[in-house]
């Protein structure tokens, strides 16, 4: 070969064994500035900068040993262990969502007693529904009147959440459930009733899904 090609092969043999030295170096710089930092977001991080600074900057790095990965810094974070589906728990402990049950119950529980009392007077509500006054209704009709004031008239004893959320379900269900039956006298103006019967379940619902959203992410906190 000629003397130029063999100085062109002694200089990319240079360049070639130049590179990994000069990352080496850069990365051994690095390391040699982190290490005396006491970061107390890292576990083991002094110890692991130190070897790393050994592992680079030694005259033979090939015949270290591999770093130990237990010397890794590892962030620590604190997850907490409570999913968006998760109740809060029933122990006692005052929260949005049962002070709605509270309140809904003896919502509930005044609206039975108003309606006993209007059955037994100017039944305005059968009247409103179109519907003869209560002492006129066959048997289903009473029983089915009876029914709607018992059933709210409970609601303020029940002392449990699952009670209490039992009860609001069963109140709201039943209420539909009187105003299908209602039409069978008087169908003229579903739609409507049924309409303001449904929606104000729906409202009951929202609020009872958003009290409870808010009264876990308290839990959370």
């Amino acid at each position: 070969p000629s003397p130029h090609s063999v100085d062109s092969c002694h200089t990319a043999q240079q360049a070639e064994d130049m590179a990994p030295n000069t990352l080496t170096r850069f990365l051994c710089a690095i390391a040699i500035l982190i290490d005396p930092l006491k970061t107390s977001a890292f576990t083991g991080q002094s110890d692991f900068f130190s070897q790393l600074r050994l592992h680079l900057c030694s005259p033979t790095p090939s015949k270290l040993l591999p770093l130990q990965p237990s010397l890794i810094p590892i962030r620590q974070t604190s997850v907490p262990h409570l999913s968006a589906s998760q109740i809060p728990p029933d122990d006692g402990k005052s929260n949005k969502l049962d002070d709605f049950l509270i309140l809904m119950g003896r919502c509930y529980g005044v609206a039975g007693l108003a309606h006993a009392a209007d059955f037994a007077t100017s039944n305005a509500l059968p009247a409103a529904a179109g519907l003869p006054p209560f002492a006129d209704l066959g048997m289903a009709g009473k029983t089915l009147g009876v029914l709607w004031c018992v059933i709210g008239l409970i609601q303020p004893i029940f002392s449990e959440r699952s009670t209490r959320e039992f009860g609001i379900v069963a109140y709201g269900a039943y209420e539909i459930v009187l105003t299908l039956a209602a039409a069978t006298i008087n169908p003229d103006g579903l739609a409507s009733r049924i309409g303001a019967t449904v929606g104000l379940q729906l409202v009951v619902a929202y609020c009872y899904f958003e009290l409870r959203r808010q009264s876990i992410e308290e839990e959370a906190n």
